[in-house]
């Protein structure tokens, strides 16, 4: 891992997400790409027939980059100048969030994309948040949402949660998870999350059997194992993330597991507690 792109609108939200974002790259010893989606009136279907001059559209990409700089120079204030300091390069180009952050990957490879959402309380709401849904649905790298609540500090624990419904593509993210937790140093977490009226004790036993070995296969010391049985899902997330001091739990967003149906379930009776940690999301496949 070698780049992580964060994504800005030079929003609160979206600057809070690009510390949290500069402090982990500080952490991991990475680059950044910080990368802006400039908003052009004229190509937005609701602005109606707006037209743009020259000049003011040059307005504007001077409006832009301006405001980057003085981002970059906030997070480098941010690092205080001790201890790693990532190269930070600026990219920006006009376009939707999804199209111009799909363009950017292809000229400036990154393997984790970093934005921030305005979802901080229920898990199902914060995980259909703003640009995040339709991200996933279009990159091939891990997602990471940042909420509002979340520390800008080093991330000392992680957590994996699955029902583990489909352990190939649940094995394959927590490979690359334990990629990320080898350069931050963190202690890793696997956890099966389960109700026992769709989980037989057979099932149960495979899994455990399938998790332990790869552990010892595994040449990272801190990997743990545990089993989190609750009929809620969210609410089985939120003990685990409190109970175990999770700094980042991480997920896969396939059609038979539980974030499935937690972004396609309504939402009307939402969860009490809040989710503060940031939110690791792998595509399936």
């Amino acid at each position: 891992m070698k780049n992580l792109l964060i994504a800005t609108d030079f929003s609160p939200n979206a600057t809070h997400a690009a510390k949290y974002g500069y402090h982990l790259a500080r952490q991991m010893h990475t680059g950044v790409f910080l990368c802006h989606a400039m908003t052009i009136p004229a190509e937005m279907p609701q602005a109606g027939f707006v037209s743009l001059t020259d000049t003011e559209l040059d307005g504007l990409m001077q409006d832009s980059r301006a405001a980057l700089l003085e981002l970059q120079q906030e997070l480098a204030h941010q690092g205080g100048g001790a201890g790693f300091q990532p190269k930070v390069t600026q990219v920006m180009s006009a376009g939707t969030v999804t199209a111009v952050i799909q363009a950017q990957l292809l000229k400036h490879p990154a393997e984790l994309v970093i934005l921030g959402t305005h979802a901080d309380s229920a898990l199902g709401t914060f995980l259909l948040g703003d640009h995040g849904l339709q991200l996933r649905e279009c990159l091939d790298q891990p997602i990471l949402l940042v909420p509002p609540s979340a520390k800008t500090a080093a991330v000392k624990r992680i957590a994996f949660a699955s029902d583990f419904s489909a352990p190939d593509q649940d094995i394959k993210a927590i490979s690359s998870l334990i990629v990320i937790a080898e350069k931050t140093g963190a202690a890793l977490l696997l956890t099966h999350i389960y109700n026992d009226q769709n989980h037989s004790a057979d099932f149960l036993q495979w899994t455990k059997h399938l998790l332990l070995e790869l552990i010892e296969r595994s040449d990272y010391d801190q990997i743990d194992y545990m089993v989190v049985e609750d009929r809620e899902v969210e609410r089985g997330l939120e003990v685990l993330i409190r109970r175990e001091k999770i700094d980042l739990l991480a997920m896969v967003h396939h059609e038979h597991a539980f974030i499935y149906e937690l972004l396609h379930k309504s939402h009307s009776q939402e969860m009490s507690g809040q989710t503060p940690v940031p939110l690791l999301i792998f595509k399936a496949g």
